[in-house]
């Protein structure tokens, strides 16, 4: 599905991005081949002038001068004095026939109004008429027909210019811009298709993390109600031991109900529909409070646990003194669930002059580095043979959540000590930024 999504990006953006190119590509031969054709006509229009001139100007015209024209321009030059050709047979052949080619040129001129064969009507000014031409392997010529008045009486010109090269290299100056153009879509659908991935990256890891959330949720959920069945069946088999099958039904139900319990918290975080309410909290009183709940606890377990405060009075923070509870609770208790029979557990605080640094250390197993990125994922825990079941991997990430919504920070770090030191950072002054969760 996900790689389908991909490939449809890719080429919608490829095709998007390409028709822009192709557009561009076509703006740019259109503006190149009109600047072309405007060379080409003025360089054929300095042509006609310069012979017109000479025609007047000189009472004869050198041969040799007009071979030298024609090769050097690709010209077909045809000079008639008083409807008498001039004897020249021009200094290169055309693909069609030269006669043929001066008589269509002159044919088309009488269409157009100018008559190569009669004089001018004017004996004092030029008449002339450009057009294009084919010939008869469809090669194009620039043709002109001027009717000159001389002292004589009036001279006749008719001008071809073969633009057979001139057309070749325009098309190649196409194949190479359209050329760039489809290189260029090809390198765009290789950068879509990497910006794709990228982009349906974070889905790809939603989903994958979705799939794994469903299969740990179920089998959290399957293990305490297989026991509840069995016990349930075991009270019928045998009803003097229904009190012990009792407590486990009730153990169970209250494990599973703590289980639900943080997944509705997890989904309410998810749809964005926390309630978070912002107050001044006294955060000293709230670390003493916090750590005062623990200890009845760590006196069972023989553990010792301890609050560090600074000299200086905390300063006062903006945010929801239960959430902020909730969220230390769960790395307290993270804590004194791993540390060992006489271990030791500190809770400190530390005054930052931008941000109020809490820490929870202990001395246990610490975090083995490949898990420590993990951590704060929902149902992860260093002991994947699941045989804890007081804990069901949910704990750290819902103290992330609850961190975030205060627009801190949560990490951790292997501690001096060689167990675990869980950092939260929270805003020196925390201001509470954009909606109410």
């Amino acid at each position: 599905m996900l790689k389908k999504l991909r490939l449809r990006l890719t080429l919608l953006c490829s095709l998007l991005t390409g028709l822009v190119l192709l557009c561009m590509a076509a703006a740019v031969i259109a503006v190149s081949e009109g600047q072309t054709k405007q060379a080409n006509a003025t360089a054929f229009q300095s042509s006609i002038n310069t012979i017109v001139f000479k025609l007047q100007s000189d009472q004869s015209v050198s041969i040799t001068w007009l071979a030298q024209l024609e090769s050097s321009e690709r010209l077909l030059i045809h000079i008639e004095d008083n409807g008498t050709p001039l004897f020249f047979r021009g200094a290169w052949r055309p693909q069609t026939s030269r006669s043929e080619l001066v008589a269509a040129a002159k044919e088309r001129a009488g269409e157009l109004g100018v008559n190569a064969a009669a004089p001018p009507a004017s004996r004092l000014e030029t008449s002339s008429v450009q057009f294009e031409l084919r010939g008869e392997q469809g090669e194009r010529y620039l043709a002109a027909v001027v009717q000159i008045p001389t002292n004589r009486s009036w001279q006749s010109l008719t001008l071809l210019r073969d633009m057979t090269d001139k057309d070749a290299e325009m098309q190649r100056q196409r194949f190479l811009y359209l050329g760039l153009a489809l290189l260029s879509m090809l390198a765009l659908f290789g950068v879509s298709w990497w910006f794709a991935g990228r982009s349906i990256k974070p889905i790809e890891e939603n989903t994958r993390k979705q799939v794994e959330f469903v299969a740990a949720a179920s089998h959290e959920l399957r293990s305490p109600l297989a026991v509840i069945q069995a016990s349930a069946a075991a009270m019928k088999a045998d009803p003097e031991k229904g009190e012990h099958f009792r407590g486990n039904i009730e153990r169970e139900c209250t494990r599973m109900g703590r289980l639900v319990s943080d997944l509705l918290l997890l989904a309410g975080s998810d749809a964005k529909t926390w309630s978070i309410q912002f107050s001044p909290v006294e955060l000293d009183t709230l670390l003493i409070e916090t750590v005062e709940l623990f200890r009845p606890l760590a006196w069972e377990q023989k553990q010792k646990l301890t609050l560090e405060l600074p000299e200086e009075e905390l300063p006062e923070l903006r945010g929801d003194a239960q959430r902020l509870q909730q969220a230390l609770c769960v790395l307290i208790d993270n804590a004194l669930h791993y540390t060992p029979e006489g271990g030791r557990v500190v809770v400190r605080a530390i005054n930052g002059q931008k941000s109020i640094r809490l820490e929870v250390e202990d001395n246990g197993p610490g975090i083995p580095p490949e898990h420590a990125a993990h951590i704060f994922d929902r149902f992860y825990r260093v002991d994947k043979s699941r045989n804890d079941k007081s804990h069901f991997g949910l704990g750290l990430s819902i103290a992330q959540e609850l961190v975030r919504l205060h627009n801190g920070r949560i990490s951790v770090q292997a501690a001096p000590s060689g167990g675990a030191l869980f950092v939260v950072e929270l805003p020196a002054a925390a201001r509470r930024s954009g909606k109410e969760a």
